[in-house]
């Protein structure tokens, strides 16, 4: 660690340091001059030489930003015709009407929670999809799942469970129980999503991992010995039941325009989109090996673009 000048110094000696200061510049200046043209002509030839060196790294990093890797993207076909579609009108599940709001006291906070996890229990209860409501009701009243109020949290719903874990915790944002009574479109939306999520956490009651499964952040964390390989294809199996069960919901009830990928349902680009999906996804993402893996697999036309 450096040591810097005493700022008392230049209080007491003023015209001493001043006069330090310009011997040193008048040091340097004069050894500059010492300097013969060769050396002169060899600092330039190679500060010259570093520009060169250095030049093409910098182009082909600016042509990357300006020009991106046309060779990875894959457009998607224009998306089929729905229009024929049998659909079921979805409808909203009616639940409490909360009166309490978060905030405030802990006494009243812990009211508002209690009050906020009936609400979810109740949605739970009514669930269109028989094996969602049956199932996962079944689990929290036995324990197995635990259904929390996170004020902190910006997801609607969000299972949190570690593989190994004997339980498992769903989170709940803490706008959504109130938002489920008064908002009809967000409460048929959710519906959706709360499936999406439920198909995930049926995969980790089988052994399966849900923290990992969406790459968060640590993709080098994996935990239990899983392989980056392995995690990749668990991601992309998993998903992809997921995912299926989330567009069943959305094309089936009349709703797929409210997600471009779910226009290929039973489709055969729904591999093909799948994986846009999750490209897009990634976009700002280093997890291009698992981009790779499910270039394969969906049938890219060159999935070695993403090694």
């Amino acid at each position: 660690m450096g040591v810097g000048l005493d700022p008392s110094l230049f209080l007491l000696y003023p015209h001493r340091l001043q006069s330090n200061r310009r011997e040193r510049v008048c040091m340097t200046d004069q050894r500059w001059r010492q300097r013969s043209p060769l050396d002169l002509i060899g600092t330039i030839l190679l500060i010259m030489l570093m520009v060169s060196l250095s030049a093409p790294h910098y182009q082909a990093t600016c042509d990357h930003m300006v020009n991106p890797d046309l060779s990875q993207l894959w457009p998607l076909p224009p998306p089929p015709d729905r229009s024929h579609d049998v659909v079921t009108p979805p409808t909203v599940i009616t639940v409490p009407t909360m009166t309490t709001k978060t905030g405030g006291t802990k006494s009243y906070e812990t009211a508002f929670k209690t009050e906020a996890v009936e609400v979810i229990r109740v949605f739970i209860a009514l669930h269109p999809v028989p094996e969602l409501r049956n199932t996962l009701l079944e689990d929290v009243d036995a324990g197995r799942v635990q259904i929390i109020i996170a004020t902190d949290d910006l997801e609607s719903f969000r299972f949190d469970a570690n593989r190994g874990e004997k339980n498992a915790r769903l989170l709940v944002g803490a706008e959504i129980p109130g938002a489920l009574a008064t908002n009809d479109e967000l409460n048929i939306e959710l519906q959706s999503e709360l499936y999406y999520r439920f198909l995930i956490y049926e995969h980790w009651k089988q052994g399966g991992s849900h923290n990992e499964i969406f790459l968060q952040d640590k993709v080098d964390d994996l935990g239990f010995g899983t392989s980056y390989q392995s995690l990749c294809q668990e991601v992309w199996e998993v998903d992809l039941v997921a995912w299926e069960g989330y567009c069943n919901m959305m094309v089936y009830s009349g709703r797929s325009d409210l997600g471009v990928y779910c226009l290929y349902l039973d489709t055969s680009d729904w591999l093909h989109s799948m994986f846009s999906r999750h490209q897009e996804q990634w976009t700002n993402v280093d997890a291009n090996e698992c981009l790779f893996y499910m270039a394969k697999q969906a049938g890219h036309p060159n999935p070695n673009v993403f090694r």
